[in-house]
């Protein structure tokens, strides 16, 4: 068996992230704990993402670039702001941000292509903002590209065989 279509793959999905990835992966998982702390809303994070996502479109989601040319995240102005604490999660809410920290932890520690979370975490910020939440969006039929990754095998996945 040819390892060229493996390889393919691996060179369009694989990598080490930059520093820059890094550092925004960083900033999702602070807002995540930012929410679970109870200290920002759902809806914030989610709106704080789509806001995000959209810069980075400018900057033809070059994480690097963005923070170069001083990228303000709003996940991360939403981070530290002090704020009254906000109602517990729902169960679908909670789910999600363990979803999304752990396709994070996955992109991370198996050498991921950043543009995967960042299309992954773009259609469900956007899904759940224009239809109003998660319930909303899962009884218009949308199915949440972040589901399951919470649970997903951590272990490293292998190298192209040379």
């Amino acid at each position: 068996m040819s390892s060229a279509p493996v390889t393919h793959w691996h060179k369009a999905f694989a990598g080490e992230l930059t520093e820059g990835e890094r550092r925004y992966c960083a900033i999702l998982r602070s807002g995540i704990q930012t929410v679970l702390e109870r200290k920002a809303s759902f809806d914030q994070f989610v709106r704080a993402v789509r806001d995000d996502i959209h810069e980075l479109q400018s900057f033809e989601f070059d994480p690097d670039a963005a923070f170069e040319a001083q990228f303000r995240s709003s996940v991360e102005a939403m981070s530290v702001a002090t704020m009254a604490q906000v109602a517990s999660l729902p169960e679908a809410e909670l789910a999600f941000l363990q979803d999304v920290d752990g396709l994070i932890s996955f992109v991370t520690r198996n050498g991921l292509n950043f543009t995967l979370v960042l299309g992954i975490l773009g259609h469900d910020v956007a899904e759940i903002a224009s239809r109003g939440g998660i319930e909303a969006a899962r009884a218009a039929g949308v199915h949440l590209k972040v589901n399951g990754w919470a649970k997903r095998n951590a272990e490293v996945v292998g190298e192209p065989e040379e």
